[in-house]
């Protein structure tokens, strides 16, 4: 007998930017066994994280909260004075779908407190992964050099692809499926959250992936090369902490080439998985989702990592759903969305009632045409709180044509996304754009009250617009 709710496979992503699979437009890096799942289901193509840092935006994917109302605003391990990470009693996910009955799973990166596991949110089992490298066995490495010491960016490994951490995780995963299907009919549904380490750099990559692309062949990003005339003071600085000044584009391909590489060694990983469920006969049965905490820079803009800037590198992931029965194959999206939706879209799934006093919106209601266009929002909302830097603030708004970016302590940024996709012209102080700035801040106003931001104190809002609210769909 099947279950009257699906199981629910969730496969997490670190640091992976949406263009860099071939389902997002991507000629030059494979990724075969992403793109395959991708076409046999729904391809969001305006998916956003809340915050381009890994701690928040998973407090966020587990609460349908943003970071300001989770609490949640630095990478747990950066400073434990402030949060040790997501509190245990907070609504998440996982709890209400175990006690829905769901089984819950766990294999891979958490990343979301100091001192509690995935089983104080829920989780039944935890298995956990971490970077098991052999320093020996590493060659053509790539370092960033710093006044004091040297940082690893990416390095081609020879030890078997079979021995790395992603590779048994994978397996495991795979293990896990196989003695579910063994179990008798009328078990109860499983929920699977696999979170994978890569792409995060370094990218360390076993062969053959580590041999798949010559630097020498990848064109520079449109963006590569931003000398950040009229930009905030902050993207050069950026620039200058991670000492990438004299880094031409001869250094980055190579960089790129193996993040690429990463990319492709953790699409065989996640083949393994799908291949699994397929071949355990779970595939019309189970809701499956792909995403990415948050993206990465990788050289555009000339930056590493992610965090300090809300260019649409280091904002927009891959969020792809496959739900027998509710998705067509091939199909795309392209409201706006963002990764902490899945909360509610999972509650949903599983025969619950999403909470209503999150921020985040299910999901399920785009997939059976539930609502009307313009009761969706027409923009996305994302903050950032500061990361190994130092704590400071930005906010964000992003309509299809334009983005805002609120820096109260330097120069906020206005991009007309139509004529200048890659963001390289900032238009905030340009006569030209002065009825488009001021309609931008005030949806940035209308999102900071609507999710009961921070910012709401009087001192800001005195210099915003009246608010643009977000049209929101119902909530039943």
């Amino acid at each position: 007998m099947k279950n009257s709710n699906p199981n629910i496979l969730l496969i997490m992503t670190d640091q992976l930017r949406a263009d860099a699979l071939g389902c997002y437009g991507n000629c030059i890096c494979k990724t075969p066994n992403i793109d395959k799942f991708t076409q046999s289901g729904i391809r969001f193509d305006r998916a956003y994280t809340t915050i381009p840092v890994c701690s928040p935006a998973r407090s966020s994917i587990m609460t349908g909260l943003y970071p300001h109302n989770h609490k949640v605003m630095l990478n747990t391990h950066i400073d434990t004075r402030t949060t040790r990470g997501l509190d245990p009693n907070i609504n998440t996910f996982s709890r209400s779908l175990a006690g829905k009955g769901y089984h819950m799973e766990y294999f891979g990166k958490w990343h979301v407190h100091e001192d509690y596991d995935p089983l104080q949110y829920g989780f039944h089992n935890y298995t956990p992964s971490k970077w098991n490298w052999d320093k020996s066995r590493w060659y053509d490495e790539i370092y960033i050099d710093f006044l004091k010491g040297r940082q690893l960016v990416s390095a081609k490994t020879n030890a078997p692809y079979t021995e790395e951490a992603s590779y048994k995780l994978a397996r495991s995963a795979e293990e896990f499926l196989h003695q579910y299907n063994k179990q008798a009919e009328d078990k109860a549904p499983f929920f699977m959250r696999v979170d994978f380490i890569r792409p995060h750099f370094p990218s360390i990559v076993p062969e053959p992936f580590a041999a798949m692309y010559d630097g020498s062949e990848i064109p520079p990003w449109p963006n590569f090369g931003d000398n950040y005339t009229n930009k905030p003071a902050g993207h050069q600085r950026k620039n200058q902490e991670w000492a990438l000044q004299d880094k031409d584009w001869n250094w980055w391909s190579k960089v790129v080439a193996m993040y690429y590489a990463n990319v492709s060694y953790l699409d065989f990983c996640c083949g393994i998985i799908l291949d699994a469920l397929e071949n355990e006969g779970l595939n019309e049965e189970t809701l499956v989702v792909f995403t990415s905490d948050h993206a990465d820079s990788i050289g555009s803009h000339n930056h590493f990592e992610k965090g300090g800037t809300m260019y649409e590198e280091v904002l927009r992931i891959p969020l792809m759903m496959r739900w027998p029965g509710k998705t067509c194959a091939e199909s795309v999206d392209s409201h706006f969305v963002r990764n902490m939706d899945l909360m509610p879209t999972f509650i949903r799934a599983a025969g619950g009632i999403p909470p209503g006093d999150i921020d985040a919106i299910d999901l399920t209601t785009l997939l059976e045409d539930s609502v009307l266009p313009n009761e969706w929002p027409d923009s996305v909302f994302a903050e950032y709180h500061g990361d190994v830097w130092g704590s400071y603030t930005q906010r964000m708004v992003r309509t299809q044509d334009y983005k805002y970016i609120y820096n109260p302590y330097d120069l906020d940024e206005l991009y007309d996304l139509k004529v200048d996709p890659y963001e390289m012209e900032n238009r905030i102080a340009d006569p030209d754009y002065s009825e488009i700035r001021n309609n931008m801040r005030g949806r940035l106003h209308g999102w900071i009250k609507q999710s009961k931001d921070v910012l709401t104190h009087t001192f800001v809002t005195r210099n915003f617009p009246d608010p643009i609210y977000p049209k929101m769909p119902c909530k039943t």
